[in-house]
């Protein structure tokens, strides 16, 4: 439930899989090229994901190259 909550404290809720996966068709409709992303990384187990940090999309140079953190 951390997600969870942490998507609350964001102002964002979790979106339901129907509606993600709603979501990726419309993307996919409009984006043709989202369409490759996306089957790519549908191959990734769900094991895996789960081992990204949290703020990887914040945080992605300081992952890559050690630069400090950044807040969100």
């Amino acid at each position: 439930m951390k997600g969870a909550k942490t998507a609350a404290r964001n102002g964002r809720r979790r979106r339901s899989e129907k509606e993600l996966e709603e979501l990726k068709a419309r993307v996919v409709a409009n984006l043709p090229f989202m369409k490759r992303v996306f089957e790519i990384s549908d191959r990734v187990p769900l094991r895996d994901w789960k081992k990204l940090p949290p703020d990887l999309a914040v945080n992605l140079d300081h992952y890559l190259y050690g630069l400090p953190k950044r807040k969100r």
